[in-house]
């Protein structure tokens, strides 16, 4: 077998891996495989324009302000995660506890509306992804049996 042929059929292994979750964690897990990867695209070529928290931006102002960087770091972690735990890595789980954490920990204070309020949501919603991917038996078990 080719290498590329090794590679495909290994996302496909992954793709029926998602299978075997628990019905809403497989359809969040799903979209998260494919959409993820296309925000990164768009993200990384000079498409188009952005806007951010209202304010239109050019690529290039999107990447000087810092907001590339936070934005590359919630779909980097999306994608990481998503596609990790359709690989059954427990280490996959973290990634996606860090989603809401990260990039609000490194967007441009300059850019954000709320401070409080986004720090306030950004721990609540890591704290239940924690409670939903670590805690609820069906997600447990499907780690476990991998």
């Amino acid at each position: 077998m080719v290498r590329g042929d090794l590679r495909i059929l290994q996302l496909r292994t992954y793709w029926r891996n998602t299978n075997e979750m628990p019905f809403v964690l497989r359809q969040l897990c799903q979209v998260g495989m494919v959409a993820c990867p296309i925000l990164l695209f768009f993200l990384i070529l000079p498409i188009s324009d952005w806007t951010v928290n209202g304010q239109q931006m050019s690529y290039s102002e999107l990447w000087r302000s810092g907001a590339g960087a936070s934005i590359l770091a919630f779909v980097g972690l999306g994608t990481i995660g998503c596609w990790g735990m359709a690989a059954r890595k427990a280490w996959s789980r973290w990634a996606l506890v860090l989603v809401p954490l990260l990039p609000t920990a490194i967007f441009p204070r300059s850019l954000m509306s709320y401070l409080g309020v986004t720090l306030i949501y950004g721990f609540l919603t890591g704290a239940i992804i924690y409670f939903c991917l670590f805690r609820l038996k069906a997600v447990r078990y499907y780690f476990e049996t991998a």
